[in-house]
């Protein structure tokens, strides 16, 4: 299962922006950081592009500089704000990201059940969506950081390769992705689905 952190929070949400407002991954964080970046106390920050590729890919961990601004509850708030403002209106269907968003998160079992209690309270009312949505991609910057396979996080954001097949040892993944060995000359292909076994009946 997809971990839930900056990575996969980021990816979502911009895979999410529709074909004609897509934009660039550094346009894409000056969107989401508006605030950020719009602080005094931040004016000698920058964002160098190959680090800003390498956070969304889940190559590097973001800057403690953001994750730090972004821990304070009223930041939060104008997150929530500023992701209705820049980012909602570029989407097709806002209300399917934030809840692709809520899944993501219900289904991390690396994440307790204390914090899930916490923040699905805020999801329920729909008044206080934008804040749970706010507040999971902040939770997401401040935990743990693991990296990810690069390759495999490509897929993911390109939308061609499923987060559960990731979880299966690299032997079992190869099983997988090929089909049957064993006789196939007299058997019939049943059907061949993207990332799955093609599955085979032998005729008799």
């Amino acid at each position: 299962m997809e971990r839930c952190d900056f990575s996969s929070i980021s990816t979502c949400l911009k895979n999410q922006i529709s074909e004609s407002n897509q934009m660039n991954q550094p346009d894409f964080l000056y969107e989401l950081f508006e605030d950020f970046m719009n602080d005094p106390i931040n004016e000698d920050f920058s964002m160098d592009n190959g680090l800003i590729c390498r956070w969304i890919t889940g190559q590097a961990k973001i800057s403690p500089k953001i994750t730090s601004y972004y821990a304070k509850p009223s930041n939060q708030k104008k997150l929530a704000t500023t992701i209705q403002r820049n980012l909602l209106p570029l989407m097709a269907d806002c209300n399917m990201v934030i809840q692709d968003i809520y899944t993501l998160f219900i289904q991390d079992d690396t994440i307790s059940d204390t914090k899930k209690q916490e923040l699905v309270s805020l999801y329920k009312p729909s008044d206080s969506r934008l804040l749970f949505l706010a507040k999971v991609l902040s939770f997401g910057m401040e935990r743990q950081f693991i990296k990810r396979d690069t390759r495999n996080q490509k897929l993911i954001a390109g939308g061609v390769l499923s987060p559960i097949v990731l979880e299966l040892p690299e032997l079992e993944k190869a099983s997988l992705l090929k089909p049957m060995q064993s006789n196939t000359e007299n058997s019939t292909p049943i059907f061949s689905i993207w990332n799955t076994p093609v599955i085979y009946i032998k005729i008799l």
